[in-house]
This record gives C-alpha cells, sequence and structure tokens, in this order.
C-alpha cells in the first residue's frame, strides 16, 4: 500500500473515493468517511470567509458529489465557475 500511495496520481487516488461513494449505504466507515469530507469542507469555507458572504466555487468531481451535503447556508453560497485557474490568475494580473 506504501509503494502504491508513493507512485499514485490524483486520477489513482479519486479512484479511491468512488469506492468510498460507492459503499457509503452499506459500511458504516464510508459514510463516517464522507460525513468528515463535509466536515472539514464547511471548516474551510468558514475559515477564509468569516463574513459567510464570498460565492463559492467548487472544483472537481468529489467536490461535485459533496455539493449537495453542505449545510443550506454554505450551499446556497455555491455558484458555477467563471473560468478556470489561468483566467484567475489573468483576472488577478490586469485588475
Amino acid at each position: 500500500m506504501l509503494a502504491w500511495c508513493c507512485r499514485a496520481h490524483q486520477f489513482e487516488y479519486a479512484s479511491l473515493a468512488q469506492k468510498v461513494f460507492d459503499h457509503e449505504a452499506d459500511d458504516p466507515h464510508a459514510a463516517q468517511i464522507l460525513q468528515h469530507a463535509v466536515h472539514s469542507l464547511e471548516q474551510l469555507v468558514a475559515s477564509l470567509d468569516a463574513t459567510n458572504t464570498l460565492p463559492l466555487v467548487l472544483a472537481g468531481s468529489i467536490a461535485q458529489r459533496l455539493v449537495g451535503r453542505l449545510s443550506p447556508a454554505i450551499a446556497t453560497r455555491v455558484v458555477a465557475a467563471q473560468g478556470d485557474a489561468m483566467d484567475g490568475g489573468l483576472a488577478l494580473c490586469f485588475s
């Protein structure tokens, strides 16, 4: 397992996440992992925006699957991305 972890990339780790979602209903550990992921995501959002007013973009397939589990206060702030990372970098450079 350690050798796999050392050579695995984002895609390989994401494939493990799919297994957690697949077994949530029949494995309490999988359900707990997903609950922890939502809780961690909500803590991150709260720590980055104390005013709770900024829009929130969630990127990636795992985030998209967690969005429906967010608290209503956070879920209502989720918006579609207006571009990719390059667009954001260029906007920062020219603003």
